[in-house]
């Protein structure tokens, strides 16, 4: 038996892209002085929302249980932060400028 070759299919409609997921988040005031909200689609409910120093160092981390969140970043100073929202796989990635 030989085999000619192989495909492999995936279904588009079972995927998320990143501007899928993006479009279902909204994050203010940006830049922001205290307090960074978060509101979601219900869709995202149940996914992490992580906010990263520029080094990589995970400074706060919060579960998504309803659309809205706030994030308390007064404590933080002032510079350039990464949010990431990850769902299925798919990080969406944001600078949050903190004045």
């Amino acid at each position: 038996m030989e085999v000619d070759y192989i495909r492999v299919y995936q279904d588009p409609t079972l995927s998320i892209t990143e501007e899928v997921l993006d479009n279902q988040i909204q994050w203010y005031p940006n830049p922001v002085v205290d307090t960074l909200s978060l509101q979601v689609s219900p869709a995202l409910i149940g996914t992490k929302a992580t906010l990263y120093s520029l080094t990589g160092q995970i400074l706060y981390t919060v579960d998504v249980q309803n659309e809205y969140v706030s994030i308390d970043i007064s404590e933080y100073a002032k510079g350039v932060y990464i949010l990431a929202i990850e769902k299925v796989g798919v990080r969406v990635v944001r600078q949050v400028i903190k004045k």
